[in-house]
Order: C-alpha cells, then structure tokens, then sequence
C-alpha cells in the first residue's frame, strides 16, 4: 500500500476470503479508506 494519491482512479479487486478472516479484511479495508464492501 502507498499513501501516494491515486487522482480520482477507480481499482476494482475481487478477492476470496475465508469466513474466519473476513472481520480483519474489512477492519484492514476501512483503516485504508475504502468505502465499501460487497
């Protein structure tokens, strides 16, 4: 990860992720900022 800004680009990742991991990848997505998950 890099705090260096990304003008405005959108990145769409697609990821699976083990049901015992998901609470830290969320926790890990909202310390970066990103707005959402689905």
């Amino acid at each position: 990860m890099t705090d260096e800004p990304n003008d405005g680009e959108i990145k769409k990742v697609m990821a699976v992720v083990r049901p015992d991991k998901l609470g830290d990848v969320k926790q890990a997505l909202a310390e970066t900022g990103a707005p959402s998950l689905t």
